[in-house]
């Protein structure tokens, strides 16, 4: 890296311009950064390949798995039938019976649009038939009968299904036996998911191990929420530069109705999961299936595949910009054609056969503001390139009410605690900041801590949870930031007590930087001291001195950080994950990753936080002393020393620790 940045500054003084892709950009904006993302900037400057005898001590060794491939059956040359279908089989390269270019085309769409992810699978479909009457006595013998309220309840909505095809039934097991043919049928056990106003019946192809008869071979990447937010990005900035029309759109979520219903099941495979529940009164009850089974594999890579293709269509064909999440398509279209592209793509996937809702809660025309995929899309201001993201109504007072359930040391329970975690963690990427993550961090220690003082500590971090809840602005998203990266390299040392830091900062847009050097403070030193036990020796302090840099240059910088992309580079790979986590198991880092994020209220910028490796930190010469590189790189006149705001000192000082409070 360094390399790379002396050939571009030295001879010409350039920007140095790094410019994210528009997913990077949504993830930033939402303050969702894995561990595992790419890096921007390549480790290395050169990678060669070496015989293993000419590799010396020097040279970084990266090793690589390779994929040798698996049987994928018996191969028998002397098959007539397998040779007359290979004979006829059509072919791209067969210029004498060619395949149509529009199927090689969408070949090459479903084959190339995913990743490739194997995963094969461990039984065959004959293995299933073979073990069918074992695994079903096993099934049906251990189901002892249950709540006759919630049996009543499975039995109205499997009726349901049987009433509009999905189903035949019920039977008993021996009409399933003379239906089929045979004994050697499958059962798949079904339940009930109670998804507060809607009851969803599951049926668990994992336990009668059906699952385990199916091989994936990609991996599936959805459209999820950041994906809906990159494309709705998209749209404000092409919106800006808008000829025609007011440059107002609108959007809206076409949901397909009862999704995986609507495919049929290959006849000859219904044997294999026949629908089994207890009725109200203890009988046993089978169904026939007639379509896909909400909770077999097979079922989701497949009809996964399909709502691709119409995804597909539908931007191709139609031309509507839109993202495609199951069985939900939010959909966008400039104001003055919103009505004629709704009326357009209903009428389409009419005529394709796929029933989807066109009125009531999921049928609404297209509006400024709508829900898609758990949360309200406002695109009010997408004129000024602003996209407005906010919990759906009725989620707050949810994650508020499930907090109420905990009113005694007694309920706290591990299935609780990640009930509350899990809507936490949702609802934090649509709220400015994020404070809701850094509650999420620590509302995981409760998973494993009970008791009195566990209740106490939980009533105050619900207390803190509804005061966040009411009083922070939803997460606004903008187009309007300056493509220039600002950057910034940060390091800390500590050798024999000695904490020195250091900080290079570049900004394209002034073409001059800034070089920080100095000391962690003292107060800073003694108060994560308090964290170790003296008995241990000399405390190391690395990581906390790392992260406290990153803290200074964000609340030194905040101003010139407003509005900006900033990609920040560390060679420290705890202070990187705390922040990228939104916690830390110190409490003394703990406190440092709030404090990095206590600007984005008043002064947002859009950060990214990369690797370095510490011999390409340019920061490194600065934490120690040494500035001449430093300076001539960034441009800059003199050594800057680190300024240290009252409220980040007062903080960091009067902290408490987490054990014993």
């Amino acid at each position: 890296m360094a390399r790379c940045l002396l050939l571009h500054v030295r001879p010409k003084r350039p920007a140095v311009r790094l410019e994210p892709t528009l997913s990077v950009l949504s993830s930033a904006a939402v303050s969702r950064q894995t561990r595992k993302h790419a890096a921007l900037i390549p480790e290395f400057a050169q990678v060669i390949q070496l015989p293993i005898t000419q590799v010396d001590k020097g040279m970084r060794v990266l090793r690589e798995v390779s994929f040798h491939g698996e049987c994928a059956g018996d191969c028998d040359s002397n098959n007539p039938i397998a040779e007359a279908q290979a004979q006829a089989l059509q072919h791209p390269f067969d210029t004498h019976n060619p395949v149509a270019a529009i199927t090689v085309d969408a070949i090459d769409f479903l084959v190339n649009s995913s990743p490739q992810q194997v995963k094969a699978a461990t039984l065959t479909e004959q293995d299933l038939r073979d073990t069918a009457k074992e695994r079903r006595e096993a099934i049906v013998g251990d189901d002892a009968p249950g709540d006759a309220a919630k049996a009543q309840l499975l039995f109205k909505v499997t009726q349901e299904e049987v009433d509009l095809g999905f189903l035949d039934g019920p039977y008993t097991a021996d009409e399933i036996s003379n239906l089929v043919g045979h004994d050697q049928w499958c059962v798949i056990r079904r339940f009930l998911l109670d998804q507060g106003s809607k009851h969803r019946p599951i049926d668990d192809a994992c336990q009668s191990q059906t699952n385990a008869a199916y091989s994936a071979t990609i991996r599936l990447e959805l459209h999820n929420a950041d994906y809906v937010a990159s494309l709705a990005l998209l749209i404000a900035k092409k919106a800006k530069n808008q000829k025609h029309g007011s440059g107002a759109w609108l959007g809206k979520c076409l949901d397909l109705t009862k999704a995986y219903k609507q495919v049929a099941l290959h006849p000859d495979q219904r044997d294999l999961c026949i629908t089994y529940f207890r009725g109200p009164g203890g009988e046993e009850k089978f169904f026939l299936p007639n379509a896909l089974m909400f909770g077999a594999t097979a079922a989701v890579f497949g009809f996964i595949r399909i709502s691709r293709c119409l995804w597909f269509l539908a931007n191709k064909v139609l031309k509507v910009p839109s993202a495609c999440y199951f069985d939900d398509y939010p959909l966008f279209a400039p104001e003055e054609g919103a009505q004629e592209a709704d009326e357009c793509i209903s009428q389409f996937f009419t005529m394709l056969g796929w029933s989807h809702a066109v009125t009531g809660e999921k049928g609404k025309p297209c509006s400024s503001s709508f829900d898609v995929l758990g949360l309200t899309l406002d695109l009010s201001q997408l004129q000024k390139g602003l996209v407005v993201l906010r919990n759906k109504p009725g989620r707050v007072e949810r994650i508020l009410s499930e907090f109420g359930k905990v009113s005694e040391p007694e309920a706290i329970t591990r299935h609780q605690i990640q009930v509350l975690h899990g809507l936490l963690n949702f609802a934090a990427g649509f709220y400015s900041g994020r404070v809701l993550k850094h509650l999420c961090y620590d509302l995981l220690e409760f998973l494993e801590w009970r008791g009195p003082v566990a209740f106490q500590r939980l009533q105050k971090l619900s207390a803190r949870v509804r005061h966040v809840l009411e009083s922070m602005p939803p997460r606004v998203l903008s187009c309007n930031f300056a493509c220039e990266s600002i950057l910034v390299w940060t390091d800390g040392s500590w050798e024999s007590g000695h904490a020195g830091i250091g900080a290079c900062i570049w900004d394209p847009l002034k073409q001059c930087g800034h070089v920080l050097g100095g000391v962690a403070p003292s107060w800073a030193i003694e108060s994560w001291k308090e964290d170790f036990d003296a008995r241990d020796g000399e405390p190391q302090l690395i990581c906390h001195i790392e992260l406290l840099v990153l803290v200074a240059v964000r609340w030194m910088f905040q101003d010139q950080f407003l509005n900006r992309r900033v990609i920040m580079f560390v060679d420290n790979d705890a202070a990187r994950y705390a922040i990228l986590k939104g916690g830390s198991g110190s409490d003394g880092m703990n406190n440092l990753v709030q404090l990095f994020d206590l600007p984005d209220l008043k002064f947002p910028s859009l950060y990214w936080i990369d690797r370095v490796p510490s011999s390409s930190n340019i920061a490194d010469g600065p934490s120690r002393d040494d500035f001449a590189l430093a300076l001539k790189l960034m441009k800059a006149t003199c050594v800057e020393a680190f300024a240290w705001h009252d409220e980040l000192k007062t903080s960091v000082i009067t902290r408490r620790k987490r054990k014993g409070v």
